[in-house]
């Protein structure tokens, strides 16, 4: 709102608890009114100004939560003249029938009475308008006439329905101190910067109730909060949302998450959540809090067969991996006591043999086994923590979470098998925002940037988690894996560079181990490959039915691309034989 239009309305709303809160009288009367007698038994009162709460603004600048001002109408019915002329007039105004009014000014002991709610401000200010006019002109109605009080606040608007809900995040009304309170999301994160300072008017009111003009004084201005411009796109994220129903009504997951990832400035491009709340009436009283929340950063997930892309850049990044090294799978390899094996790909687990873009392209779990005991303990969990796994991102969202895993001097029982299993994306967990920051690194030649919620006008100051050599050679595997790995058949669009890693992850309960037949499927990817805009990351949490990564979330991820191709305006391969 201009600074004009606040002034304006302010002084509009001043006017009318002043003007009503007086009989409409001639000179000499006004100065009985102010007299001796009434000045003896006035009390000094304040009046609070509300300030505009800032606005909610998505990177191009869409209106995404705003402040709507309403007023309630108030009579003081003791002050009341002939109550049937009064009703009579207001009756239509208001939207109350007649005899409803003559029941409510007529009860013993009335005393403020309030006549409408959440009424909406320019309405109103028309009605007070129409007051006054009514008392300076009609002498009936001035007869009857009793001061109105006039009591304005805010609530909260979302412009654009349920978009982005869960990270906009929701407000309550509470009457009684006349002001909004943030539940969750950035409205609560931000809330101080969104709420600005009240103002106060002080003033008398006389033994009546009614408001002395001689003793009206603004004693503070109020500050309006600031608005904040996020780094949402709300076309992306209403192509995000959609796709992501469309895979929940397919595949019923306890769970799902959406992200895009801007990976060379670290701004959320669009961050979905499934459940989420689906009607307006749920926003005014939500009574599901699981619906509220972000899973994008509260849930603590084991990742699968995505943390692999990430095992295979810190061993080529520490020199334990050729860019082109062979390995041999036969389906299952022994370590102590135990075997791990590969999941079936057409009708059978073993791999053969592999080269080093073959081990991710088809997601091998025998020769990631090998890396893993390369890497060994120190290894798989520093490099987990430099990725940025372990710590929060420092994303500005209340109750961030953070990735688990046990440090190294901990892994005392079956160390070679921990490692193979952690190598393979299994015993810890990382959250889905952590996860796509780490692919961001990948994606942005191998800075790792701080993801946020916010538009960036000044480029981040990353840091170098792998070498640009490594994140390149690791982002053509990726590609490899569209192209003619576990991706192809869920991800590739025909003519499209894209990089991305199927994971489908066994769930586990505590003091229950893993569920039999629960999953996480998962996708993350990379658009376009070859020099990335966006990286996109899908789960979907214990899915019914069918859980592969590449049969349940690369498709939510190949729709995401499409439009994001089209819409980042990326040129299409100038031959293909994908």
């Amino acid at each position: 709102m201009t600074t004009r239009r606040r002034n304006a309305r302010r002084e509009a709303i001043w006017s009318a608890i002043v003007l009503l809160g007086f009989f409409v009288l001639g000179a000499r009367l006004a100065m009985l009114a102010l007299g001796s007698q009434d000045r003896v038994s006035a009390k000094t009162q304040t009046v609070s100004l509300m300030p505009e709460r800032g606005a909610l603004y998505d990177r191009n600048g869409v209106e995404l939560a705003k402040s709507l001002h309403f007023a309630d109408i108030a009579v003081y019915a003791r002050n009341i003249g002939e109550i049937r002329p009064y009703s009579a007039w207001l009756a239509p105004r208001v939207g109350v029938p007649e005899h409803k009014l003559v029941e409510m000014f007529s009860k013993p002991g009335a005393g403020r009475v309030v006549i409408a709610r959440k009424m909406p401000i320019d309405r109103a200010l028309a009605i007070v308008r129409e007051y006054n006019a009514a008392s300076r002109n009609d002498k009936a109605f001035y007869r009857s006439r009793g001061p109105l009080d006039l009591e304005e606040y805010a609530l909260r608007e979302l412009p654009q329905g349920n978009l982005a809900i869960q990270v906009l995040g929701l407000t309550k009304f509470e009457r009684a101190d006349m002001k909004v309170v943030p539940l969750c999301g950035l409205e609560k994160q931000f809330d101080k910067a969104l709420s600005g300072t009240k103002g106060v008017m002080e003033g008398a009111k006389d033994r009546h109730g009614t408001w002395q003009l001689s003793s009206m004084q603004q004693r503070k201005e109020p500050v309006d909060g600031s608005p904040l411009q996020l780094s949402i796109d709300s076309r992306i994220q209403q192509v995000v949302e959609t796709a992501l129903d469309t895979a929940c009504k397919a595949h019923q997951p306890e769970d799902a998450v959406a992200i895009v990832l801007d990976p060379k400035t670290g701004e959320i491009l669009a961050m979905a959540s499934r459940p989420t709340i689906a009607s307006p009436a749920e926003r005014r009283a939500p009574a599901d809090v699981h619906k509220l929340v972000n899973r994008a950063t509260r849930l603590q997930l084991e990742p699968g067969s995505i943390h692999k892309t990430l095992v295979m850049a810190a061993a080529l990044e520490e020199g334990l991996l050729g860019e082109n090294e062979g390995f041999y799978c036969s389906g299952t390899r022994k370590i102590g006591n135990s075997k791990v094996g590969c999941a079936l790909h057409g009708g059978k687990r073993a791999h053969g043999k592999l080269n080093s873009e073959g081990v991710l392209a088809q997601s091998c779990n025998v020769s990631m086994a090998i890396l893993g005991q390369r890497l060994g303990p120190e290894g798989l969990y520093n490099w987990a923590d430099k990725f940025g796994l372990l710590a929060k991102t420092g994303i500005e969202f209340p109750n961030e979470k953070q990735g688990i895993m046990y440090r190294p001097e901990k892994w005392v029982h079956a160390r070679a098998l921990q490692c193979a299993v952690v190598s393979f994306g299994q015993g810890f967990s990382a959250t889905p925002i952590g996860i796509a920051a780490a692919y961001g690194a990948i994606a942005n030649d191998g800075i790792w940037v701080q993801p946020t919620l916010l538009k960036r006008d000044v480029p981040p100051q990353g840091r170098q988690a792998i070498s640009p050599h490594t994140a390149a050679t690791v982002r053509q595997w990726l590609r490899a894996a569209v192209e003619k790995g576990t991706g192809k058949s869920g991800a590739h669009i025909k003519g499209f560079a894209l990089g991305g890693k199927t994971g489908t992850a066994e769930v586990s309960a505590p003091g229950k181990g893993y569920l039999e037949g629960q999953y996480t499927a998962s996708f993350v990817g990379l658009v376009p490959a070859d020099n990335p805009t966006a990286v996109v990351l899908v789960m979907l949490h214990k899915p019914k039915g069918a859980y592969y990564g590449g049969t349940v979330a690369a498709p939510v991820f190949r729709e995401i691309a499409q439009f994001l191709l089209v819409y980042q305006r990326s040129s299409p391969l100038v031959a293909s034989n994908y």
